[in-house]
């Protein structure tokens, strides 16, 4: 059996096969440069192999879906299980979120941050407004008028940047959620073409239109009477 590490997005999934003992069998190229697995010395145990013990207590619990941080390696991954391709198998798929969590750091610490920012601009058009419903003089109302047009443009500002952010999110969102390979399948030959991809057995060929039938009638007749009266 071979492990393959697929790709989604930006997110190398690793994979590991496990035997029953929880011993890594064989690891895929990703999981191997990942833990510097000496390939030679397998089968070994998973926390020999990871020197993680939280993945072994994620086997050993059974966890189908989870998210470890890996001490010694300082990493963090969502890890999930899948039954392997024999009895008492189990295959070990990991995927390394450590740059995705710590843009949802940035991405928490800039909200708070523009959240507050948002505060001064609204509390300024607040005041602006309440002074200009109190019938100031004419200058005074240019005055308020010019600063709700400052604040109004800072907050278009504001909202662009949270605008901007919604992008990066939407481009990030399918590597937060990876689509997790299934259990391994058995082949299956190819499938027979389909009766529509058959090719047809010859036939007769196209029928003329009925005008043109009944114009090689007529001419066929017109032949005959023809050659009857000569003979005559």
């Amino acid at each position: 059996m071979s492990l393959q590490s697929p790709r989604y997005g930006m997110t190398v999934i690793m994979a590991l096969l496990l035997d029953g003992g929880g011993r890594v069998l064989r690891a895929s190229k990703a999981a191997r440069d990942f833990f510097a697995i000496d390939i030679s010395r397998l089968p070994a145990s998973l926390v020999e192999v990871t020197l993680e013990s939280r993945l072994f207590e994620i086997v050993t619990a059974r966890e189908v879906r989870a998210e470890a941080h890996l001490v010694h390696h300082r990493r963090t991954v969502q890890v999930h299980l899948v039954p392997g391709p024999e009895a008492f198998q189990t295959i070990l798929f990991l995927a390394d979120v450590t740059e995705l969590r710590r843009l949802a750091t940035v991405r928490q610490e800039f909200v708070a941050n523009l959240v507050h920012e948002l505060k001064t601009p609204i509390t300024s058009l607040r005041l602006a407004a309440e002074s200009l419903l109190g019938d100031p003089m004419p200058k005074d109302r240019r005055r308020f008028a010019e600063r709700i047009v400052r604040e109004a443009d800072l907050m278009s500002k504001i909202i662009d940047n949270l605008r901007q952010l919604g992008d990066i999110e939407t481009g990030l969102m399918a590597l937060d959620r990876p689509a997790w390979p299934g259990p391994p399948r058995q082949r299956v030959g190819p499938a027979r073409p389909h009766h529509r991809d058959r090719p047809r057995e010859a036939g007769p060929g196209p029928r003329q239109p009925a005008r043109q039938r009944g114009q090689v009638l007529t001419a066929r007749h017109r032949d005959r009477r023809r050659s009857v009266d000569r003979r005559r």
